[in-house]
């Protein structure tokens, strides 16, 4: 502290190069105007490489004025600014200096050469170096010099150990000037740019950029990384920011760009299943993606919303779940102070029907049972189950023409369950789901037919004995109606003051059976037992209504002359 930097025996400076080995984790980097080297977690440092800079004494002298010095003794000139081992040599290590120069060595550090490329900036700062994630030879080196006042953009590729470079910044533009350069570590020639100017992309290996900002706000992005098919940005001044998912990249192409649509392979799903409020504390958050599997498709033109439907099919091709944009939202999970709280699943990404690439979230569920609406119920779930570990389908439909990609969901591997045990979680829940289906689809003929006896009475034109059968018959309807559903329920906490009935008892066991990764319980084995033995009974009685009844009541309308009354059965779910 206070020397000037020439007076020191090491110059170092804020962001020095740290990073551990890729073929070694006991081996760690670091570097002054040389570069050090430790195999036992920093107890003693190795001195691998003289020093590698200019060593330019004179820019080298104390800092500040003749009064006041500013020798912080990390604000130091002529350093080693960015370090790296290639991923694919071991051995194979970069550096570039804050004062221009590229040095490789070959054998970890016995031998160094200068291949500085012919057209560097003099005195540029090498932000970055990034080597090829697969071929020894090709690196990638990000230089800028705006403490000089020029803001022009300076990247570099090398596909020969250094021996020679091409310079790669057409697309850019010319006050971006690079900090990052980084190789996508799945699709050759796929290239990201950071830059004082926001982000770009190539898909030629640099030989041309064009803006990947989208919602991104404009600022300098000073170093990315590609992990797990996502790209996480630090920025200067507006914190780090992620694109979820760059399948769509990958997989782009000039065809895909000229076809009518596209549906793009989804990547690999975890299956994990996460609700709960957030952070109530703070605003300062980032947002989740999407839960599930993340399906992106492109669109040449605008479709109309009858022409365009999304289907998930399981491993026998059976269609567990469909999606259109007229589509209403799923039905979330019911708990207590759900509207006012926040829990349960977000609402579904609606499926987009304007030209461009979009995004489509499917959450994993299959569909769900008949629901029933303007009807409260209490800790319950109108949801289908989540899929379980396996193969599926997304099939999308335009225009009659349909495209199929595979979907692979696998397990969370914190979740400690056998694929037999989610398996039977997912069966039972399916189980209380057709049942309760069974029962929702009475509870809506039953609305059909107070309706349809309302109309009989309006059109039996005061004769007394018809509306006295219509009123005996919509006795007996309450009666099975009661049985079923609380039809008193409305608003949220009705069920507060009204008793629940066999409907929000099987969907607040639905709910239980499916919340978490457990194997079913006893419990819920024999509750579900138990309300099924109920909701057969019940079902029964008013089929028999259905048969009897009403067909004995249609006689007598007939014989006045008035039409008989025909209930208008609920669409099948498929579940």
């Amino acid at each position: 502290m206070g020397w000037a930097p020439k007076d020191v025996k090491h110059r170092g400076q804020w962001t020095e190069p740290l990073l551990f080995s890729p073929h070694d984790p006991k081996v760690l980097y670091n570097a002054n105007e040389v570069v050090y080297k430790t195999t036992n977690d920093g107890q003693s440092w190795e001195i691998i490489s003289p020093d590698l800079t200019r060593n330019d004494k004179s820019k080298q002298l104390s800092s500040g004025g003749p009064l006041t010095k500013d020798n912080t003794s990390v604000e130091l000139y002529g350093t080693v600014f960015s370090l790296a081992e290639s991923p694919a040599q071991k051995d194979l290590l970069s550096a570039g200096t804050d004062d221009g120069l590229i040095q490789m060595t070959s054998d970890g550090g016995k031998a160094w050469s200068n291949v500085t490329p012919k057209d560097m900036p003099e005195w540029g700062t090498v932000d970055m170096v990034e080597p090829h994630p697969h071929k020894p030879g090709t690196a990638y080196i990000a230089v800028e010099r705006h403490k000089l006042g020029d803001y022009k953009p300076y990247a570099f590729r090398t596909d020969d150990f250094g021996k020679s470079w091409t310079s790669i910044t057409d697309g850019l533009p010319a006050d971006a000037y690079v900090h990052v350069v980084r190789a996508d570590p799945e699709r050759e020639g796929l290239l990201y740019a950071g830059t004082e100017n926001g982000i770009f992309f190539s898909f030629d290996d640099g030989a041309h950029w064009k803006p990947l900002q989208l919602n991104l706000p404009r600022v300098p992005i000073h170093d990315l990384v590609v992990h797990a098919g996502d790209i996480a940005v630090a920025t200067h001044g507006r914190a780090f920011w992620v694109l979820d998912d760059v399948s769509p990249l990958r997989q782009w192409s000039a065809a895909v760009e000229q076809a009518p649509v596209h549906l793009f392979k989804p990547r690999q799903t975890i299956r994990m299943v996460f609700t709960g409020r957030g952070d109530s504390n703070t605003k300062f958050t980032g947002a989740n993606p999407p839960q599930g599997t993340i399906l992106y498709y492109n669109l040449k033109q605008d479709v109309s919303p009858e022409a365009i439907k999304l289907e998930i099919l399981d491993a026998s091709d059976k269609v567990i779940r469909t999606f259109k944009p007229t589509s209403k939202p799923a039905h979330k999970d019911k708990d207590e102070d759900d509207d006012e709280e926040g829990w349960g699943p977000p609402p579904p990404i609606p499926l987009s029907t304007t030209a461009g690439l979009h995004r489509f979230a499917w959450d994993m569920r299959v569909q769900g049972p008949v629901h029933v609406p303007k009807l409260a119920m209490w800790h319950a779930s109108t949801l289908g189950p989540v899929a379980i570990p396996g193969q599926y389908k997304a099939r999308l439909t335009v225009n009659g023409k349909a495209q199929t990609q595979p979907i692979e969901i696998v397990a969370n591997p914190n979740v400690k369950l056998t694929q037999a045990q989610l398996k039977e979680q997912f069966d039972l829940a399916m189980a209380v789901n057709r049942e309760l289906s069974e029962v929702q689809n009475a509870v809506l003929e039953i609305r059909q037919l107070h309706e349809k006896l309302a109309e009989v009475r309006k059109e039996a034109g005061g004769k007394a004995e018809l509306v006295a059968a219509a009123d005996a018959l919509d006795g007996k309807v309450n009666a099975i109606e009661d049985k079923l559903t609380q039809k008193l329920s409305v608003a949220n906490e009705d069920p507060l003051n009204f008793p629940i009935r066999l409907n929000n008892q099987l969907a607040s066991l639905a709910l239980t059976v499916g919340t978490g990764d457990n194997p079913p319980t006893q419990q819920a084995r024999q509750e579900f037992d138990d309300l099924k033995q109920q909701a057969t009974a019940y079902l029964a009685e008013w089929n028999q209504l259905k048969s009897g009844d009403l067909a004995s009541f249609n006689t007598q309308i007939g014989q006045a002359r008035l039409k008989p009354i025909t209930i208008t059965p609920h669409v099948s779910t498929g579940i």
